[in-house]
């Protein structure tokens, strides 16, 4: 499974920096959910992300199953 928010950006060709801008978010603080840093996203970013026409409620759900899924592959990762 691939993050929802880096899916969105290579199928529109957009860049972190452009999405950053139109969201209104911090390049920074952008990256940070690209880079799967939060554990899941508020409803205040889920907004901000909603500017792009990605729907909010299906991003939290699907950012939420994609981290779940990469802290697994990541544990499976770790013991072998």
């Amino acid at each position: 499974m691939t993050n929802p928010i880096k899916r969105f950006l290579s199928e529109r060709r957009m860049s972190a920096q452009q999405a950053a801008i139109v969201t209104g978010m911090n390049v920074e603080t952008f990256r940070n959910y690209l880079n799967g840093g939060p554990a899941s996203i508020n409803w205040r970013a889920a907004d901000k992300f909603a500017r792009l026409g990605l729907d909010p409620g299906k991003l939290m759900i699907d950012y939420a199953e994609w981290r779940e899924d990469e802290a697994r592959r990541l544990q499976e990762t770790s013991r072998k």
